[in-house]
């Protein structure tokens, strides 16, 4: 029987992830299906129009990790 390989978090991260937990973060803070629905789709608009690099530069993702 062969196991199979569990994957680093590195290799599974994508869009899809990205939006699946802001899907659930948002159901656990009790945001309604609506709600979580208008959020993702526009998570898949910014994706497409703004890079990685300047989506990790706005300012609540720096004082998320500790920078002012």
């Amino acid at each position: 029987m062969k196991i199979r390989e569990r994957k680093r978090p590195a290799e599974l991260w994508n869009a899809a992830a990205c939006m699946g937990y802001t899907a659930i973060a948002m159901r656990r803070l009790g945001f309604g299906l609506a709600t979580v629905w208008n959020v993702v789709a526009e998570m898949h608009s910014c994706m497409d129009e703004i890079s990685i690099e300047d989506a990790a530069t706005q300012p609540i993702i720096r004082n998320l990790e500790g920078e002012q």
